[in-house]
């Protein structure tokens, strides 16, 4: 008990952190002092890295475009099977950032356009089931307190939904069978994730586009 209440007061220490100069924006638009709208300084402040999105896919084949838009914008794009091509196009000119955060127990990763992030996902360094759950636990927790109650509580899913920005906590299963599903969360700029879904089908034959 002990442990867990310390690991909770650590959390929500983190957490609270502001950028300088963040304005009252919503609670679920920052972890760990990097916010949604703010600048990729607020990772490299974290020892982070940037790099242009094209880069990032040739040093590390899983940052493909369908699955930097995935982390970036997540539950909140309204397809799931754009052309490849099209949603390669839309990235263009972006930048990818990722940097630990939470005294290294978790990565932080953005995706940011002109220097300002538009998303932000966050999952475990490591799938540990020792103390995996109970790390999770406390996180989502800490983002209750944090951030308030969620707007659409649900057993696996955690949404804090409003008109400019979302966030999403990805509940994780711990089953003895298989390998451990981590924690996810994911920040979303509802209004640049719009952007880039009428980007991916700003071309004839890539369908019509929606928002976010």
């Amino acid at each position: 008990m002990i442990a867990r209440a310390r690991i909770a007061l650590a959390l929500t220490a983190l957490l609270a952190g502001r950028a300088p100069g963040q304005t009252r924006a919503p609670g679920w638009t920052a972890f760990a002092g990097i916010r949604v709208g703010g600048p990729t300084d607020d990772v490299l402040a974290h020892d982070g890295e940037c790099r242009p999105i094209q880069e990032a896919v040739d040093l590390d084949p899983r940052f493909h475009p369908e699955a930097v838009a995935s982390f970036a914008f997540g539950f909140s794009l309204p397809h799931s099977n754009d052309p490849p091509q099209a949603i390669a196009a839309a990235l263009s000119g972006f930048t990818v950032c990722r940097a630990r955060v939470l005294e290294g127990r978790a990565v932080v990763m953005t995706l940011a356009r002109d220097r300002i992030i538009v998303g932000i996902n966050v999952i475990p360094t490591a799938q540990d089931t020792a103390g995996g759950a109970q790390f999770a636990d406390s996180l989502r927790a800490a983002l209750r307190r944090e951030w308030g109650r969620p707007t659409a509580p649900a057993p696996t899913l955690d949404s804090w939904l409003g008109s400019r920005y979302r966030a999403y906590f990805l509940v994780p299963r711990f089953p003895r069978d298989r390998e451990p599903q981590r924690f996810q969360i994911i920040l979303v700029d509802v209004a640049a994730c719009t952007a880039f879904e009428r980007r991916v089908h700003a071309r004839p034959g890539t369908g019509a586009a929606e928002d976010c």
